[in-house]
């Protein structure tokens, strides 16, 4: 197997049991050493000794599938903090550190929360409170969203996209079709212990005799979009991977709504809620963001998952919408609405 996992692109590891991707994940930090070959990192190949694998381990970060085990620690504090003083990080700085992780996952309030009091979903949390705390430059996810409910895995996606968006490059280990077709940039699928393609999501479900024999199943929006390019009004090109783009393809209007744009630092006021046009019809809200949505968890929301594309589609069809959101996320939000416009539809904004 050769793979080449570029960097600053999102990048998702498929394929069915026993294709090989826990082998592949265990040997992206140095848990595994590998029989023939070599894995190299920065174009370096690793070495397997003590001082080297605690340098790349603080740089490339895991999370399991299962938090039991990653999770060794009696409270939650000490489990974060571990990773930090074992970098040589100060008691003052991990302190400063464990607050800033937690409150991305929204634990601010269990610090001190033994262990054995935490759910399942929140367990899972803070094994990815850990891995991110020590702010590596690649975070490897097995699963990341498998066992959370469905707020959880959304919340959980949301911090893996702000992390990607401030630099830190994701690698996902994943069975969920639907969730890599729509999020990565770049897909390698394993069958057998071989890889079998590597490229972009659509390329990949395009061949139906690769897909057939790597045991997956192809994407909703890619059957959708597939099942109506048999219709001579159904251009072939751009292709959708997400609901959004589909429907702003199946639309194919620029005439939309308004969407309008809230970011959220530290506080919100109800200003922002008087600027909206006094139309007699309540807009659509939808927030992205764990910190804003501890911030405004008291007001009214339409949408807890996929509140971006929630709100495109709205916006796409005729509707106003507001997007209340982290504001260091207005990068991700400016790139989907980008997307969104190559398939058609252009959505109006106004940022209050």
């Amino acid at each position: 197997m050769n793979i080449r996992i570029d960097d600053g692109i999102k990048t998702a590891i498929l394929g069915a049991n026993g294709a090989g991707k826990s082998t592949l994940f265990y040997h992206l930090n140095g848990i595994f050493k590998p029989k023939k070959g070599m894995v190299l990192y920065k174009n370096e190949p690793m070495v397997y000794e003590k001082e080297y694998l605690r340098r790349l381990r603080s740089e490339v970060s895991a999370v399991l599938q299962n938090p039991d085990d990653q999770i060794f620690s009696v409270t939650v504090e000490e489990d974060v903090a571990f990773g930090l003083l074992n970098a040589g990080m100060s008691v003052g700085e991990a302190d400063v550190r464990i607050d800033e992780v937690l409150s991305a996952v929204g634990l601010s309030d269990f610090r001190m929360r033994p262990m054995r009091q935490l759910s399942y979903g929140q367990r899972k949390r803070v094994a990815f409170a850990s891995a991110i705390a020590t702010r590596p430059s690649v975070l490897v996810l097995d699963e990341p969203t498998a066992g959370l409910d469905s707020q959880m895995a959304q919340e959980a996606m949301e911090t893996v996209d702000q992390m990607h968006h401030s630099g830190t490059n994701i690698i996902m280990f994943t069975h969920d079709v639907d969730l890599a077709y729509a999020w990565a940039d770049c897909m390698h699928v394993l069958c057998g212990g071989s890889l079998i393609y590597s490229g972009d999501p659509w390329g990949f479900y395009s061949d139906s005799a690769k897909t057939a024999v790597s045991g997956l199943v192809p994407p909703t929006v890619f059957a959708i979009d597939k099942s109506l390019s048999a219709s001579e009004e159904w251009s072939a090109d751009p292709h959708p991977r997400t609901a959004a783009e589909l429907l702003s393809k199946i639309s194919g209007k620029n005439d939309t709504g308004t969407l309008y744009l809230i970011p959220v630092r530290s506080n919100i006021s109800t200003d922002f809620w008087e600027k909206l046009p006094k139309s007699g019809v309540k807009p659509y809200i939808g927030v992205f963001g764990v910190n804003t949505r501890r911030i405004i968890s008291g007001m009214r929301q339409d949408c807890m998952l996929g509140c971006i594309d929630s709100c495109m589609e709205e916006v796409i069809s005729g509707n106003d919408a507001v997007l209340v959101y982290d504001d260091s996320a207005y990068g991700i939000i400016e790139k989907r609405i980008s997307r969104i416009g190559v398939f058609g539809a252009k959505i109006k904004t106004v940022i209050l």
